[in-house]
């Protein structure tokens, strides 16, 4: 039992050997740190001198075939000179040697390690050995002096980042063994003009020449070479490319930003562009869009230059945002068109006319935001799910109103009866129209939004919902009818416009206090029953407890605040011009911030015996004749005279 036991140690004993063998002793020698492994040396550190080092063939007899990591980390060397006995340099042999300027590596080194010259800023010339096959990640990072290097022919592989920052990178010939360009590999390389990408290569990785801002020429020589997302990003100087002729799709990005990019010639067999592929592409006047395209994604050609396009018959599917921003005048879709995504058309703002094919099933309700010379939109007769009136857009019922076009100059428009819905942003910065009238039983939100020339607008029995800032910046009306039919009312709905009468219909059940915000032309409030009253044509919730807004072109000067009234809304005596006295009865308690904002007459604010103000220290704001309020000295009346700077006169 013994001797198995004692077996069975010595085995143990022995895998343990194997398993973790014991570390390298390091020698010495002219300054030299090295370790031996077997009659081989590995220099673990060099000494650290100005101007030229020479390492050694070999160290205590032994020949030196290896450079650890660090060796050189922060040396402040000039040159280097390795011997060809080296076939090992390991990842940031050379980090942070600023000074360095020219090294020659050996002839037999295979692979320059990761990050192995990374923050050599002043590296200038590298020459590399015929034997490399592969540039690892990092490998000249930083290096932004860097101005030439000879890529040899054996070389297979360039990874990630591996000339990142070389700002001064003039010249990179590709060898025909190269197969791969990693992601980011020559990121602002600002002095690089042309690359031609050899046959070999299968794939070039997301990002690779992205910010290369000089590159003025791209010419690939294979014709499957795949592209990674993003490959040519911000490359502000390329004018010119010839993509691979097998291309079947155009990855995301790959142009994005390319300002000065005037010609690309789309390969036959692609069939998608993708997400933002040409985005940005300024100088990109026109594409000829081959027979196989059948997808176009989102922003693909958002704020390009393109003043044309032709959508061929396989065009089903137009993303969101898709031409935003172009300078497309007319487009004609192919009969194959399905779906108009979100903003596909925004802001083309020389778009005149556009005709919906028969075929499209759905349309998106921005996509034609911002149009601003968009006179008509026609619709095939087949369609099936929409049609157009007088150039206005509508879905086949008409009982939708889709999109009334920005240019169009009518000054007059009545709703058809038939409409039940308006729909978001569909008439909102037309600078034509005078007069509305609205029979819809919903008006989305944002509908007339910024309609600088609208001055009335009748919105007739039936009508049920007025959506969230719907007539919000509509300067010059100044004079809205609202049927008593009508349930809720957006938020700021009305905000600035010039409104001078304000009808709350008796049904109205939902309505925040900021629907008329900013309103300096509003006098009075009429109408009111259930959810809300009017009185004095001051606007409260229905039982009077909260004061929702007191209409600032009032020619009241003083005004008492009822016992009932507990709250006031934020912007509750927002800009009021005339008032010059304001009292509260002691039933209040409570007062938001900024709620008598801009009061600019206002001398006094009064608050009854027995107040018990629970806050309201910041409700004065900007109400430059305010002398003196009066009240109880509760601490919120203090602060509020002490943020006011009027006098406080405790009763």
């Amino acid at each position: 039992m013994k001797k198995i036991c004692f077996a069975a140690a010595l085995l143990l004993l022995m895998f343990c050997f194997s398993v973790f063998p014991a570390s390298a002793k390091e020698y010495q020698e002219n300054g030299y740190e090295y370790s031996l492994y077997g009659k081989e040396a590995v220099i673990e550190k060099v000494p650290n001198v100005k101007g030229h080092i020479q390492v050694p063939e070999k160290l205590g007899g032994f020949k030196v075939t290896e450079i650890a990591g660090f060796a050189f980390s922060k040396n402040i060397c000039e040159s280097i000179s390795i011997p060809d006995s080296v076939t090992v340099i390991e990842g940031q042999a050379f980090h942070k040697c600023r000074n360095l300027k020219k090294i020659k590596l050996p002839a037999k080194l295979s692979k320059i390690s990761y990050y192995m010259f990374q923050d050599c800023v002043s590296l200038q010339e590298v020459t590399l050995g015929k034997s490399v096959k592969k540039i690892q990640t990092g490998a000249f990072y930083n290096c932004v002096k860097l101005q030439k290097i000879n890529l040899p022919v054996s070389l297979k592989k360039i990874q990630s980042n591996a000339f990142y920052k070389c700002f001064k990178l003039t010249n990179v010939k590709f060898g025909n063994k190269l197969t791969s360009i990693g992601s980011r590999a020559f990121y602002k390389n600002y002095e690089l003009k042309k690359i031609t990408i050899p046959s070999s290569v299968t794939k070039v990785h997301e990002n690779a020449f992205e910010k290369c801002d000089s590159l003025a020429s791209v010419i690939f020589k294979g014709k499957k070479t795949k592209l990674g997302k993003g490959v040519f990003v911000d490359c502000t100087g390329l004018k010119k490319v010839k993509l691979p002729a097998k291309m079947k799709y155009i990855p995301e990005k790959t142009f994005y930003g390319c300002t000065n990019l005037k010609s690309v010639t789309l390969p036959k067999p692609v069939s998608f562009i993708k997400a933002k592929s040409f985005a940005g592409c300024e100088s990109l006047e026109k594409i000829h869009l081959t027979n196989k395209v059948y997808a176009i994604g989102d922003g693909a050609f958002k704020y390009s230059g393109l003043k044309s396009i032709h959508l061929n018959k396989k065009v089903q599917f137009i993303g969101n945002s898709a031409f935003a921003g172009t300078n497309i005048k007319n487009l004609q879709m192919g009969e194959n068109v399905l779906y108009i995504g979100n903003k596909v058309f925004a802001s083309c703002t020389s778009l005149k006319t556009i005709y919906i094919p028969a075929n499209v099933k759905g349309i998106n309700a921005n996509a034609f935001n911002d149009c601003s010379s968009l006179r008509e939109i026609r619709v095939a007769a087949g369609n099936k799910n929409y049609c157009a009136k007088d150039g206005v857009l509508y879905n086949k019922s008409m009982t939708k109103l889709i999109q009334y076009p920005l240019h169009k100059t009518n000054r007059s428009f009545h709703v058809p009866s038939s409409v039940r819905t308006i729909r978001s942003n569909s008439f909102n910065d037309n600078n034509y129209l005078r007069n509305l009238t609205i029979s819809a039983g919903a008006i989305g939100n944002y509908a007339f939004q910024g309609m600088t020339k609208l001055r009335t607008v009748r919105i007739t029995q039936g009508t049920k919902k007025i959506g969230k800032e719907a007539f919000l910046g509509c300067r010059r009306l100044s004079r809205i009818d609202i049927a008593d039919s009508v349930k809720t009312i957006g938020d700021y709905a009305f905000s600035e416009t010039n409104i001078r009468v304000a009808h709350i219909p008796s049904g109205l059940v939902k309505m925040n206090a900021n629907a008329f915000s900013r309103c300096d032309k509003l006098s009075a409030f009429t109408g009111g029953g259930g959810r809300f009253t009017v009185k004095d044509g001051v606007l409260y919730n229905g039982p009077m407890t909260r004061l929702m807004k007191y209409p600032p072109k009032k020619t009241t000067k003083s005004f008492t605040v009822p016992h009932s009234v507990k709250y006031v809304s934020s912007e509750a005596f927002d800009r009021v011009s005339h008032l010059t006295k304001l009292y509260f009865e002691k039933g209040i308690k409570s007062l938001p911030y900024n709620c008598i904002y801009k009061v600019k007459n206002l001398k006094s604010i009064v608050f009854a015996s027995g107040t018990k103000l629970k806050n309201g220290e910041y409700a004065v704001g900007d109400c430059p004749k305010l002398a003196v309020i009066v009240g109880p000295s509760s601490y919120p009346i203090r602060r509020m005279a002490y943020y006011a700077s009027a006098t406080l006169i405790t009763l």
